[in-house]
């Protein structure tokens, strides 16, 4: 072992004599470091907007909104179950992807509302607001051909 970090420090040298580089790169094996590391890491992932978070997070931003809004409005512990399935669902079918579709704040790391999401006859769902519109509309006028007649024509037609 000792046969490799001999070579590999005359490898280091090498390359530092090469590229004019005097780095020294130094290993810490330390908990503290990757423990700091992982906080930087977790404190930067914090703070993305709701369409550059990962599946893992966005579902646990989703069951807390679903715990919190279920508080709110009162309802029991199997609507709350029933809002937390529909809306990893509603994930799943890519209908929460934009950041229109969700107020979501960044900053504190929380949903503030998801607009279009009602609770009608036991059931939970998400009215699209954001209309579509029809292509046909943006495009060109179509351009009908006129047919000439001349008058000799319009004679035999008669």
């Amino acid at each position: 072992m000792s046969d490799e970090c001999v070579e590999l420090k005359n490898i280091k040298y090498q390359t530092m004599l090469l590229n004019g580089n005097n780095k020294i790169d130094s290993v810490k094996k330390n908990s503290d470091n990757l423990l700091d590391f992982l906080d930087k890491e977790s404190k930067l992932n914090v703070k993305k907007p709701w369409n550059k978070l990962g599946k893992g997070n966005k579902i646990k931003k989703l069951q807390e909104f679903a715990d919190k809004y279920c508080s709110e409005h009162k309802f029991s512990k199997s609507k709350r179950e029933s809002l937390k399935e529909y809306l990893i669902k509603c994930l799943e079918r890519k209908k929460l992807q934009r950041i229109k579709d969700i107020s979501y704040d960044k900053n504190t790391g929380e949903i503030k509302n998801i607009p279009g999401l009602l609770f009608q006859k036991n059931k939970f769902t998400i009215k699209r607001s954001d209309k579509k519109n029809n292509t046909l509309k943006g495009l060109a006028p179509v351009r009908r051909k006129k047919i000439k007649v001349s008058e000799d024509n319009k004679l035999n037609i008669i």
